[in-house]
């Protein structure tokens, strides 16, 4: 194990700490990556307790999901990581979490990236897909090269970035932004962003309406 793997996997215990502390996920749900090489990725494992993971239960896998070190099998969303790494070479870190206002919002159709209700970069929502299928990715594929985070309808979220920061900062973006929006729900219905603004706001974002 080189310095560079030592330093992802003290990473991936860190934010998965975090992440779990900040009530972004419970119990065995999610999963982290990390990009090693053009051959390796890092992973958590299944079933596991992402804020207590222990260092030697990481594993390294291919880009195919096979095993190359550890003693643990992969999470069984590993497809979500490995096709997100084949689609877009900027990135080299994905988070998958189970946060609960994100996944609130999709349970009941808010879709904020359709609707934009605030000057924030817009979430997509995919159709919904079983979990730990190939259907997962399928669904996220679509709006992989214009946006680095999506919410799952009714399963989870995903962020993805050049590395581990970068995709925690936007997974608690959108949570922030999650929990914004159902406070204003509970006050009243909330109005979307006029057309024109909203055409604005793309153009800032650099994202095609």
């Amino acid at each position: 194990m080189n310095e560079n793997e030592i330093k992802y996997r003290e990473q991936i215990l860190e934010f998965g700490k975090l992440i779990y502390d900040k009530g972004y996920n419970v119990s065995i749900d999610g999963n982290i990556s990390i990009r090693l090489s053009e051959t390796e990725i890092l992973i958590t494992p299944t079933c596991s307790r992402i804020g207590f993971i222990p260092f030697d239960d990481l594993v390294v896998i291919d880009y195919n999901g096979n095993l190359i070190r550890g003693n643990k099998k992969p999470t069984s969303e590993y497809l979500l990581h490995t096709n997100i790494y084949k689609e877009r070479s900027d990135v080299n870190a994905v988070i998958h979490v189970h946060a609960p206002n994100c996944i609130a919002l999709s349970l009941a159709n808010i879709d904020i990236e359709k609707k934009l209700y605030i000057t924030v970069a817009p979430i997509p929502t995919t159709d919904f897909a079983m979990p730990s299928s190939p259907e997962s990715f399928e669904k996220l594929k679509p709006f992989i090269q214009k946006f680095n985070w999506a919410i799952l309808r009714r399963h989870g979220v995903v962020t993805y970035e050049s590395d581990l920061l970068g995709a925690f900062l936007r997974l608690e973006g959108m949570e922030h932004l999650a929990k914004i929006l159902i406070s204003a729900f509970s006050i009243s219905n909330p109005e979307p962003l006029s057309e024109e603004i909203k055409i604005k706001l793309l153009k800032f974002w650099n994202i095609n309406n």
